[in-house]
């Protein structure tokens, strides 16, 4: 996986469409034709999903907007060496999903994600109210 570009490398020439084909005679990787958002957190969601951007995936991290402007996550700062180890060959953006139009762009995502329209969403149903209150015998 030694032709595939790190997260510190991003915006300095590589383009993510043909990244998966960097390696001169190689071909594309197995997973070139997939787009995959990763809304995952803290270390085993993102280790799974760098997997699959190193296998060629298309991978853009999402992640919720920084509420005091620190700019750090659940695994540390967002730039350190970590964090580049842990989101290598991802890109990224930031969207307020608790907004109108950062959901809006979200559901445009997916619309892309899934252009060859086989994935097929349905409403969960309304959790049973049963499942919202706290059961006050469980503790005794």
């Amino acid at each position: 996986m030694g032709c595939r570009s790190s997260l510190s490398g991003r915006g300095r020439g590589r383009d993510p469409r043909t990244a998966s084909e960097s390696c001169a005679g190689s071909g594309p990787l197995p997973l070139s034709r997939y787009t995959v958002l990763d809304q995952t957190i803290a270390r085993a969601g993102p280790t799974a999903v760098r997997l699959l951007a190193d296998w060629g995936a298309n991978v853009i991290k999402i992640e919720p907007p920084s509420s005091d402007g620190s700019r750090g996550s659940v695994t540390g700062a967002r730039r350190g060496p970590d964090d580049q180890n842990l989101h290598r060959n991802k890109r990224g953006v930031c969207i307020d999903l608790k907004h109108a139009d950062g959901a809006a762009l979200f559901r445009r995502l997916v619309a892309h994600a899934n252009e060859r329209g086989k994935l097929r969403f349905q409403p969960l149903p309304a959790p049973a109210p049963a499942l919202m209150t706290p059961d006050r015998g469980a503790a005794e």
